[in-house]
């Protein structure tokens, strides 16, 4: 066997391995254990729905059970409660686990006030009653306005997209802006955008999880 022939055994054998091993990480199975667990996504009209589909689909591999509440009824999505439904936001969270605020331009809009709909201090209303329970809270991208507008977030390291006036809201209410991509402080997880939307899905898992 000549020297040519055994490299290109060697990288045939290299190469047989290395899909092997692709193969087997491709079916093992997410890191967290999240059976059993309630998850309620929050979206408004103008989401982002990278944040979305990823961050929920994330979640349920996990094997969490993934609830979506909608601000409006015209949000573009199947969601599986509409907040005008909603009697008491304290029985959502007695039921959930976690509340995810999915971000994007018209949640932006809405909270750098643009949009004057009244959803953002309902959503807000949500936060504070999953926070005063202990409830996991977390937002993404321009979300994590809702949690500044809902005054949970003082004194807490949080992170958002990087708009000066959304950065002057988060500021304002106490919070400590990191500009981290995503940022876990107590029952608080932020994160910047959609570019991190499945870090942000993972630190979620993570923590309820119990893995912290």
């Amino acid at each position: 066997m000549n020297k040519l022939t055994i490299a290109v055994v060697i990288v045939a054998i290299v190469a047989i391995i290395g899909i092997a091993l692709v193969y087997m990480f491709s079916q093992t199975g997410p890191k967290y254990d999240l059976k059993g667990k309630k998850i309620l996504i929050v979206i408004f009209a103008g989401y982002n729905d990278v944040e979305y589909s990823t961050t929920k689909s994330y979640l349920a591999k996990c094997g969490a059970e993934v609830t979506v509440l909608a601000m409006h009824k015209g949000v573009g999505t199947k969601y599986d409660i509409y907040i005008g439904d909603v009697k008491d936001v304290n029985e959502l969270a007695e039921q959930y686990d976690a509340v995810v605020f999915i971000g994007g331009p018209g949640v932006y809009s809405r909270v750098v006030g643009e949009i004057k709909d009244g959803s953002v201090e309902k959503a807000a209303e949500i936060a504070i009653a999953f926070h005063n329970k202990g409830k996991l809270v977390a937002a993404i991208c321009a979300a994590p306005g809702i949690l500044a507008k809902a005054g949970i977030i003082k004194g807490v390291k949080v992170t958002c997209y990087g708009n000066p006036t959304l950065v002057n809201i988060i500021k304002a209410s106490g919070a400590y802006f990191t500009g981290q991509q995503v940022v876990k402080d107590k029952n608080i997880i932020t994160a910047s955008g959609p570019n991190v939307a499945k870090d942000f899905a993972e630190e979620i898992a993570k923590t309820l999880s119990g893995k912290t």
